[in-house]
């Protein structure tokens, strides 16, 4: 048995576990969909069937049924709660779970017609009817061509998101990088990702180089893409900012990113001579320095300000008219 440290005291690690059930409700507490829900779990006797589970709820819903990988906690205000490590929407396959998920889903049916539903198609059954025989629809009372179009148009709108997680989760992210990306992007974050997965960087707080490229090679992009070499090239000079460097010479920026990006210097040097033109890196004045746009404005304005301060102090500090007044005047006296 694992032991862990909590409080101070020596307590057996908590137990992973999965708990498959159907979500009775929800409650979002943070704009990363950090929240709870209690859920519903199959198979449990009545005292122990409710759980109320705790962690990021990206697109879940009141009638999902959900598959969660976590473990049990104890909370100093609100007892027991199931800690989700992940979640993931499945398929509800009992007839209970297939009404609770279509009258709460798809609109215009309420519980009335999606028993009808399941009870004409079958709980499996309903699924490939939506599917792929929509028209069949048709054949419950009640479903009218307009409510079997809103129905059809709800499920697959539903179907994209739930795709989407799964793409994003085969690229690499967690749960809760996928509730950071999803917080941030909205919709287009698919769209964003193969444009340029490296803005997860810049936009999403959590992501370095090494997480945003590993992300990138999960998505197929090439180990010579020109937003992986600029990418790295940035990162090379970030850590040299961290170590306490304004600049390094391009020679040296572009003999580290290479061995970074496990490339040959000559692409690895287009991309800066790019991404200097782009003004994404800054060559300082006619010699090989670059620099961070951020730190070379920086200096820049430093340097402006030693200048001026110079140009109306004598040489040891005094104002120049001052110091030009006493020159003068030892001059005289020394006249006389």
């Amino acid at each position: 048995m694992r032991l862990v440290h909590v409080n101070g005291f020596l307590m057996p690690a908590p137990q992973l576990e999965t708990i498959i059930g159907e979500v009775l409700d929800t409650r979002i507490l943070g704009a990363d969909f950090w929240g709870s829900a209690t859920v519903r779990v199959a198979g449990r006797t009545k005292a122990d069937r409710d759980v109320k589970v705790v962690g990021k709820l990206l697109s879940v819903q009141v009638g999902d049924t959900i598959e969660v990988r976590g473990c049990v906690t104890m909370h100093p205000k609100f007892g027991a709660q199931f800690k989700a490590q992940s979640i993931a929407t499945v398929v509800p396959r009992d007839s209970s779970g297939v009404v609770a998920w279509l009258s709460s889903r798809l609109p215009q049916l309420g519980t009335g017609r999606a028993s009808a539903l399941v009870e004409k198609f079958g709980a499996e059954g309903v699924w490939d009817v939506i599917e792929h025989r929509p028209d069949e629809l048709l054949n419950v009372p009640g479903i009218t061509p307009e409510r079997r179009d809103a129905i059809v148009d709800a499920y697959w709108k539903h179907r994209g998101e739930r795709d989407r997680i799964v793409r994003l989760k085969s690229w690499g992210l967690t749960d809760g990088q996928i509730a950071a990306v999803v917080a941030e992007w909205g919709a287009s974050v698919e769209e964003r990702l193969r444009t340029n997965p490296f803005q997860l960087i810049e936009h999403v707080h959590g992501f370095g180089f090494k997480r945003a490229d590993a992300v990138a090679s999960r998505m197929g992009l090439p180990s010579d893409a020109p937003a992986r070499i600029r990418a790295g090239l940035v990162h090379v000079m970030r850590e040299a900012e961290e170590d306490g460097h304004c600049f390094l010479h391009g020679g040296r920026l572009v003999s580290v990113a290479a061995k970074l990006l496990e490339l040959g210097a000559e692409p690895v040097a287009r991309e800066l001579r790019m991404l200097v033109q782009s003004e994404g890196l800054v060559r300082l004045g006619d010699t090989q320095r670059v620099a961070l746009p951020d730190i070379a404005t920086a200096e820049a304005n430093v340097a402006r300000r030693a200048r001026a301060f110079s140009s109306t102090t004598g040489p040891t500090g005094t104002p120049a008219a001052a110091s030009t007044a006493s020159s003068t005047s030892n001059r005289t006296e020394h006249a006389a």
